[in-house]
């Protein structure tokens, strides 16, 4: 249970790198348009951490990190700001393994063994040849 606290507070950490604020640092900018797409994003990074789905993380991270390039590019996150929070996706992407997952136990029985019927001529039936 700890490591899966420990998961949940580590996506969150993705949340707080889009939140903060810049104070002027243009390399750290994130225009409001940009931080609307990118919270949500972040969002679904910790809700699938916290419902324990590595294949839920790893999408919402392959999401956040290419709506985080594509902001780059235009122009609407900074630099650093874009550094920092794919820095962040790495190291999540990188302890998926401590994500715990459910597990599903399959119980395989023996295959039945083969009836011949009620035995060896001792039952009420006719054995062959007595008609």
């Amino acid at each position: 249970m700890k490591t899966h606290r420990a998961w949940f507070h580590a996506a969150l950490v993705a949340g707080i790198v889009l939140a903060v604020g810049a104070c002027g640092v243009n390399d750290m900018a994130l225009d409001r348009g940009a931080e609307e797409r990118l919270a949500p994003l972040a969002a679904d990074v910790a809700a699938a951490a916290h419902s324990s789905n590595p294949d839920g993380v790893r999408l919402a991270l392959v999401n956040l990190e290419n709506t985080v390039r594509e902001l780059r590019r235009q122009d609407r996150v900074g630099e650093v700001r874009a550094n920092a929070i794919l820095a962040v996706a790495k190291k999540l992407e990188a302890n998926l393994r401590l994500i715990p997952t459910t597990t599903t136990t399959t119980t395989t029985l023996p295959p039945p063994t083969e009836d011949n019927g009620p035995g060896h001529g001792h039952g009420q039936g006719k054995g062959k040849g007595h008609d």
